[in-house]
């Protein structure tokens, strides 16, 4: 344990704890990027009763700062490998809960492109992969199926009474749902790294 750090905290039932943020992606004292492989210094300091944390390349430490707690020196990892990510079950029904961004020109070429192709969204693929696996673990179960103009709907419970969840049955195949379940990892990962 550091001994700047050891200094503020007493160990056994008097103990303080601290929720610390994870590394930064920028040094606080340049502004340059933070990459997987840059040694840094992390400091956190009190200010205005908050504990902060602090992240600088090590070449730009400043050294000791006023409020210190802790320093400790650490490298920044390398981003996560989207195969090696938990789709958390919590996490996917977050995703359920979220709105589907509607057919616009805020949307990206790709996407105008893809949804102009399979006839459904990325974001309607991700919704209805997630609901798939929250099936297989029992989180989901299936309430209703209707069809509305040719198109059927899913109607979704959660098992501890979230919901509804409504959603197309998009009939995907299981190349289909390979590449979504990649394009979901992926962006599990990233909100994970950032």
């Amino acid at each position: 344990m550091n001994e700047l750090f050891s200094r503020y905290v007493r160990w056994g039932r008097d103990a303080l704890e601290y929720s610390l943020k994870p590394l930064g992606k920028i040094c606080a004292a340049t502004g340059s990027p933070l990459s997987p492989g840059t040694v840094c210094r992390c400091v956190l300091v009190e200010q205005n009763g908050q504990t902060l944390r602090l992240d600088y390349r090590h070449d730009a430490w400043p050294g000791p700062v006023p409020n210190q707690l802790a320093v400790w020196k650490t490298v920044v990892p390398p981003p996560l490998n989207p195969d090696a990510v938990h789709l958390d079950s919590d996490r996917l029904l977050e995703l359920l809960e979220e709105p589907i961004p509607e057919f616009s020109d805020d949307l990206h070429e790709s996407q105008h492109d893809q949804q102009e192709v399979t006839g459904y969204s990325e974001a309607e693929a991700i919704r209805y992969v997630a609901a798939l696996f929250l099936l297989q673990r029992r989180k989901l179960k299936l309430d209703d199926a209707v069809t509305h103009q040719g198109v059927e709907i899913l109607r979704l419970l959660g098992s501890r009474g979230e919901g509804p969840f409504e959603l197309v049955n998009l009939r995907l195949k299981d190349e289909e749902i390979h590449a979504i379940i990649q394009k979901l990892k992926q962006r599990l990962a990233t909100e994970v790294s950032t």
